[in-house]
Order: structure tokens, then sequence, then C-alpha cells
């Protein structure tokens, strides 16, 4: 067993910008995401260390026992980059999505890694509502007006439910943590218009049937604990926060971890890392240590 680098798959998507340079990220064009850890069909991230470089990381998968007595790696974890805002959108919960798509839903959680002055994001609704009004709101171009608007500041941390009307306001740097899928169906889109110019397609009737319709009040999960802080946790996924001064210990069992680096630069075990570099720890490795002044999410799988 062997703790892999991961390079992530961009996605150059219109309400993007170019501040995911400063993570080691590269493209020609905008880079709105990057997938850091995906083994989603419409993205693979590659192996980026040991003798399995540049093999995809489902390839990797499928013959390495990495991930211990679970059967898929049910996560997808991103960066994203929003220098315009995203759509206004909703994710179904997994017996709508596995009943009317064929895969699963999408809980799903954001770290806020860095933030301009003014930045935002929607989260939920800010009073109750019917769907009758959403849909009303939708053609009269009013449904900001009924959400949740929250300002953002690095440090912050959001866990949206499956159901939470959503939105990210331009500004975010985030790093999201999620179930393993694509499945967004919108509801406004400031009336953008795709590359072809026609409007990008919204999920009104869907997103209707799945959308919840109560305020989501609270976030920024954050208990404290030594040398870390809690920051995210469902019955998918649980996500710590650290920061080191010299090196620290951890330890898997039959779970394997996810790191993401935000910030420093030393070793993970043998393997360098950088600011912006995400690895995976097997299941069952053990203890490993995590050497230089740094700041990272750890991820564990809960399913």
């Amino acid at each position: 067993m062997e703790i892999i680098k991961l390079k992530g798959v961009i996605k150059n998507y219109p309400w993007g910008g170019y501040r995911l340079k400063q993570y080691g990220k590269s493209s020609d064009d905008i880079m709105a995401e990057s997938w850091e850890l995906s083994v989603h069909q419409d993205g693979f991230s590659i192996v980026d260390s040991g003798k399995y470089k540049g093999q995809s990381l489902k390839e990797y998968l499928e013959n390495n026992n990495v991930l211990g007595n679970k059967t898929e790696l049910n996560i997808m974890i991103k960066y994203i980059d929003t220098k315009a805002p995203t759509s206004v959108q909703v994710h179904p919960n997994d017996d709508y999505a596995l009943k009317v798509e064929k895969q699963s839903g999408k809980t799903e959680m954001w770290y806020i890694m860095d933030a301009l002055e003014g930045s935002y994001v929607f989260y939920g609704v800010n009073r109750k509502i019917t769907t009758a009004e959403l849909k009303e709101r939708i053609k009269n171009n009013t449904i900001l007006e009924v959400l949740n608007k929250v300002e953002t500041k690095k440090g912050d941390s959001f866990l949206l439910e499956a159901g939470t009307i959503h939105a990210i306001g331009p500004g975010n740097l985030i790093c999201e943590i999620q179930q393993n899928s694509n499945l967004t169906y919108r509801l406004y889109d400031y009336n953008r218009r795709d590359k072809f110019g026609k409007l990008r397609e919204l999920h009104i009737d869907k997103a209707m049937e799945v959308v919840k319709t109560n305020p989501n009040t609270v976030f920024n999960l954050n208990i404290e604990k030594e040398n870390c802080r809690e920051i995210g946790s469902c019955k998918y996924f649980e996500t710590t926060h650290f920061t080191s001064k010299d090196e620290l210990y951890l330890f898997t069992k039959e779970n394997y971890h996810m790191i993401n680096f935000l910030d420093g630069k030393g070793k993970i075990e043998n393997l360098e890392y950088v600011k912006g570099d995400t690895f995976l720890v097997p299941a069952n490795y053990g203890t490993y240590k995590i050497i230089g002044e740094c700041e990272f999410l750890r991820t564990i799988s809960k399913l």
C-alpha cells in the first residue's frame, strides 16, 4: 500500500476565474473547478506519483486494494473559483436520484479557502416559502430576494444537505466535499447564454420535487479538538481542519483518508507536497506522518 498524490481535472465553466493558479492548477482557459478526487464518469482525477503515475484514479482503484472494506469511492472533492456567480441550484437526495436518475444524490460541504471583500453565498431560503411562489419568482427574476445571503470569509464552512437551494457568489475560493454525483437542477441562471447563444437549461419541475422550502440557518460547524477542528459531518463523510507547525501523526484503520493541503509545503511520508496538492491515504495504512508548517483538510468516508 502507498499514499498517492492526485492531479485534478480542470472544468472551464463560464463563471470561473484564474485564482486556482495560486494552488498549482494550470489551463489555457479560465478555471472554474479542479476535480481533485474523482472517479465520476464526467472526469477522472489522475494518479500523480509512484509507478502508476499517469493512470486514472478509477483504473488505479480497480487494481489496488485502497478502500479497505468499502466497495467504491463514493466521495468527490473539488476546488472552486467563482469570478461570477454560479447558477441557483439544488441537488436531489439518494431516494429521488436513484429512482429518477439511476444514480446517487448529492449532499455536499463547502470550506471557504479564501474570499474577497464582499463575497457571499446563497444558503437556503430566508423564510418559509411555497413551491408555487418559487416558480413565480423564477419567472419574474426575483428569486434572489427570498434566498438566505451569507457573507463569506476564509475558514467558514457550510453543510448543504440534498434539497438545499444554493449558489456561490463571485470572489470565493472553495474546497467542496461531496457525494460522488454530478446531478444538478438549475432554478435560475441570470438569463446567461451558452457559447452557442442559447439560454442555459433550467430544471424547474425536477427542482420543485426535491427542494427544501424551510430556512437553513446553521453553518460553521466548529468543534475544537487538539491541533484541529471538525468543520463538517454527515452520514457520508467527516471533514476536519488541521494546522501544523512542524510534524503531525495521523492514523488510518478501516477508512481511507483524503488530504487537501490549503497552505504550506513539506512531506507526507516520503512524498513532497505544496499548497493545493491532494493525496489519498489507503485504508489500513496505519500511522503516517506529515512534516512541515501547513494547513490542510482531512476527509474520511463514512459509507
